[in-house]
């Protein structure tokens, strides 16, 4: 997904000090969200993460992929508290692969 596409989300960058391990960081994402009950209709497309969402104008919530030597998410921004909860599982699975980073809304 292209930034600046869809104007109305909200953009998170996260920058790993190791970035070559940023394809296995987001399937170790993909795996821990899949086996979260909140989260259990999340899929993998394309090595996108993409959320899917009923809804007539989004047809995802978010989406989490490799961008240019970073993890970039989008978000469509009405769901701040699931979204807070999921940037924070996000960062738990980072740290639980002994990894440093560093979180940046765009």
């Amino acid at each position: 997904m292209d930034k600046g596409v869809n104007t109305m989300g909200i953009e998170y960058s996260i920058v790993l000090e190791d970035k070559e391990k940023i394809d296995m960081v987001i399937e170790k994402i993909f795996s821990v969200l899949k086996s979260n009950e909140m989260y259990k209709d999340v899929i993998m497309d394309q090595k996108v993460i993409v959320f899917p969402y009923d809804d007539f104008n989004w047809n995802q919530w978010c989406t989490i992929e490799n961008d240019q030597d970073e993890i970039y998410i989008w978000t469509i921004g009405n769901r701040r508290v699931q979204e807070s909860k999921l940037i924070e599982e996000i960062c738990k699975v980072i740290v639980s692969l002994s990894l440093q980073y560093e979180l940046e809304e765009i």
